[in-house]
């Protein structure tokens, strides 16, 4: 009788488990965007910020945000090819946030929902350049975008 009981637990317990885990994931990408922007807003208070995200297929190129739907997690997903045609592929997933006054850039961590100070490696080219060349930081970025 007592494995019978466990067993049915097990069983109960299997079947939330594949239904929460799944709902909890499609919770979290359909907030992701009101994330990244509530904490990017948050960090940068007063200060003018922007978000850029990576062109899909281009290394090192990125565009200005306009739309939340730019900031789930497969438009965050670029695949950047490393051999150029038929090499080693891999994909990444990444937003920047620039900040305005004095510039700097910080990484959207997926992991810890927040941005983190550490650029991700791939984005070594940034510190040679101006990070304000990217995008034109502004306050209230969250505002402008739809």
């Amino acid at each position: 009788m007592r494995i019978r009981k466990f067993i049915f637990r097990l069983v109960i317990a299997t079947i939330l488990i594949l239904l929460c885990v799944p709902l909890l994931w499609l919770s979290l990408a359909a907030f992701e965007p009101s994330i990244v922007l509530f904490q990017a807003k948050r960090i940068a208070g007063n200060r003018p910020y922007c978000i850029v995200v990576p062109v899909k297929g281009g290394l090192w190129k990125y565009k200005t945000v306009l739309n939340r739907s730019e900031l789930t997690y497969t438009a965050l997903t670029t695949t950047v090819d490393w051999g150029g045609s038929g090499g080693p592929k891999d994909e990444t997933y990444f937003s920047l946030l620039v900040l305005g006054n004095p510039p700097y850039v910080m990484n959207w961590s997926k992991r810890y929902l927040n941005w983190e100070r550490d650029v991700n490696w791939m984005q070594v080219s940034l510190y040679h350049v101006d990070p304000t060349r990217l995008c034109t930081p502004i306050v209230d970025f969250a505002g402008t975008v739809r």
